[in-house]
């Protein structure tokens, strides 16, 4: 069952939003196809279509589906910024297209972390992030698996592009684990992923578990929930946000366009 409907975002146009159901296909997939029915077969207008209608110019965002991720909400919130060809892959010969890439993920370290191996996407994360340097973006469990390991679901080693580990929570009865809902962001100043951003900087999450970055110089950005800890890193051209920014309202879907614009000029 399919449907659909208009939400409002920033810009002039709406984006087509879609409450799906569908057996047999992975979320992801099954928007992507949906989207480009409707688009093809419906009167209604579509200003943003998936990857392959997209001008040249443009670059190609590949979110990965790899059965633990929001990819829903990532997708449409990517779509809804423009001139971008945003897609999502199943497969990691896919990511050879791609000009950025974006591995959400809302599940434990450990599952994540198989899932990836199962679908063969760590070696095609390894070539296309750490040989060829494409701009990356890790959300949630997303920026979790940057790390060397973590004992969320079983002792488990992560993609090892960040020095450290991932802990779960060790707070006081006046704190509930997860961390749930809106919380303030302290950003380090003057950092460009945060222009625009407005001193109201509050950010949406979800979390039982946070890293524990042996790199001081790559957290950017931290939260405080009992005590301090790291919410957004950046090294070279790799991100990883813990909030959601798919969900974060104006401040998110800005992160993502800074995010995005500094891929575009080789920053990220």
């Amino acid at each position: 069952e399919i449907r659909w409907g208009r939400k409002p975002h920033v810009g002039s146009n709406p984006t087509l939003s879609a409450t799906y159901v569908l057996p047999g296909r992975s979320p992801g997939r099954q928007l992507i196809d949906s989207l480009e029915s409707h688009c093809n077969e419906s009167n209604v207008s579509c200003s943003r279509r998936v990857a392959g209608s997209q001008s040249s110019a443009q670059m190609k965002i590949a979110i990965i589906d790899y059965g633990a991720g929001n990819i829903r909400s990532v997708y449409n919130a990517c779509v809804s910024l423009g001139d971008l060809s945003v897609r999502v892959v199943t497969t990691p010969g896919e990511l050879n297209e791609s000009d950025c890439i974006i591995l959400p993920g809302v599940a434990a370290f450990a599952e994540g972390m198989e899932l990836l191996r199962q679908q063969n996407f760590v070696d095609a994360l390894n070539e296309q992030v750490m040989e060829k340097r494409k701009p990356f973006l890790g959300v949630c469990l997303g920026m979790q698996l940057l790390m060397e390991k973590s004992t969320e679901g079983g002792h488990s080693t992560g993609l090892c592009w960040l020095p450290g580990e991932v802990q779960r929570f060790d707070l006081s009865q006046n704190f509930r684990v997860p961390h749930m809902g809106w919380n303030e962001v302290s950003a380090r100043s003057g950092d460009p992923l945060f222009d625009s951003v407005g001193e109201d900087r509050n950010f949406y999450f979800a979390n039982s578990y946070h890293i524990n970055c042996s790199d001081a110089d790559a957290v950017i950005a931290t939260c405080n929930y009992g005590y301090e800890f790291p919410v957004v890193v950046r090294k070279d051209n790799i991100v990883g946000m813990q909030f959601h920014p798919e969900k974060s309202h104006v401040n998110g879907l800005q992160l993502l366009r800074n995010f995005f614009y500094q891929a575009q000029r080789g920053e990220a």
